[in-house]
């Protein structure tokens, strides 16, 4: 059996303001710190075989304390959160008054309209797939932790459920939360829990973790 474990990267203070990121290097704030080493206690007994990371700053800060345990930490690009272009930066609200086409095209996951200078839908649904099969190419059975992006596990979520990136249902994905799947054969997906955030309930006492 694989398994693959997903992770969110924690809090920015730009996930705080609704500010939209893409691949703009956001650090995280202190919130997001407390919530990486919640991850951490949650996981850190768990059998884990390999680790993979978006190469971008909030993942790899969120990632950083398995490394304590002597882990190398596999950076991979198509991790990364979708490129967005020119609404990267603006508030969801100056982006409904700047840019609500633009907005509108990357809310619904438009395949026919690609926000200004944005990654296509599909390039960026391609690039998550190619992830699962590398994983799967990889590794025959044992537990895989990734830690990524909000845009890539809801992509994650659509696969394994087989619903349409335009659908407008969506899920939940919180900061710090934890998914855990099983890869298939031919690229399939089994959700066994998702948005997993019981962890975080005991942030106040991780100060000395």
């Amino acid at each position: 059996m694989l398994n693959l474990i997903l992770v969110r990267h924690g809090e920015t203070d730009w996930n705080h303001e609704q500010r939209i990121q893409g691949q703009l290097d956001i650090p995280l704030n202190k919130n997001g710190t407390k919530q990486a080493r919640a991850v951490f206690s949650k996981l850190k007994k768990e059998p884990i075989d390999a680790i993979f990371s978006s190469d971008l700053t909030r993942a790899v800060e969120t990632v950083a304390p398995f490394k304590q345990l002597g882990f190398s930490i596999n950076l991979d690009s198509n991790l990364r959160e979708r490129s967005l272009g020119m609404l990267e930066g603006l508030c969801v609200k100056e982006a409904v008054e700047l840019m609500p086409e633009d907005l509108r095209a990357f809310q619904t996951r438009s395949y026919a309209v690609t926000p200004k200078n944005s990654e296509s839908m599909s390039a960026f649904e391609k690039r998550i797939r190619m992830f699962l099969s590398k994983i799967s190419e990889t590794y025959e059975r044992g537990n895989i932790l990734a830690v990524t992006h909000g845009g890539v596990i809801d992509v994650v979520w659509r696969i394994a459920n087989n619903i349409s990136p335009t659908d407008p249902v969506k899920p939940t994905v919180t900061n710090g939360s934890i998914h855990r799947l099983q890869l298939i054969n031919n690229g399939g997906v089994v959700i066994e829990n998702f948005n997993d955030v019981d962890h975080m309930k005991a942030m106040s006492h991780l100060d000395d973790v």
